[in-house]
C-alpha cells in the first residue's frame, strides 16, 4: 500500500470545521449515492439510499470523496436540479480524471489522484480500510 496523503480527521468533519472557520453555517444533510456496491468497479448504476433533501431555491454543495468515472456526482446533481435547487456545486477530496466516463466538472477538489484504487480517510474498499488516518493506493 503506498500512502499518498496523511490526513488525522474525518473528512466530512474537517470540511465543516473549515467553512465554519470562514464564517458559513451549513444546514447538513446526508444522502447516499453509489455506483460501486460491493464491487472494486463502478457499475455504472447509480443507486440512492434515503431522501433527497428539500433543497428548492436553495444553493447547494454536493460534496463527495472522490470523483471517479462521474456517474454519482453527474446524477446527484441532476436530482437536486430536479428538486429545485438554485445552484449545486460539486466538492471532492480527490479525483481520479483518468477514470472518467461521463462529463462532469468540479467547483471544488482537494487533489487528483492517480488510477490506482485509493482508501482511507473514509473510503473504502470492500469496506475495509475507511478508518486509515490517510489516502493510500492498494496494490
Amino acid at each position: 500500500m503506498k500512502i499518498l496523503q496523511q490526513k488525522q480527521q474525518d473528512p466530512a468533519a474537517d470540511l465543516i470545521r473549515a467553512l465554519a472557520r470562514v464564517g458559513a453555517l451549513p444546514a447538513v444533510e446526508f444522502v447516499g449515492l453509489e455506483s460501486y456496491g460491493d464491487s472494486l468497479e463502478s457499475s455504472g448504476a447509480v443507486h440512492i439510499s434515503g431522501r433527497i433533501p428539500p433543497v428548492a431555491g436553495r444553493h447547494v454543495l454536493l460534496v463527495d470523496d472522490i470523483l471517479d468515472t462521474g456517474h454519482t456526482l453527474k446524477e446527484g446533481r441532476r436530482l437536486l436540479e430536479e428538486q429545485g435547487a438554485r445552484r449545486v456545486r460539486l466538492a471532492t477530496l480527490l479525483d481520479k480524471p483518468a477514470r472518467r466516463e461521463v462529463d462532469v466538472t468540479l467547483d471544488f477538489c482537494g487533489f487528483d489522484v492517480p488510477d490506482r484504487f485509493v482508501v482511507g480517510y473514509g473510503l473504502d474498499a470492500r469496506g475495509a480500510y475507511r478508518g486509515l488516518p490517510c489516502v493510500a493506493a492498494l496494490g
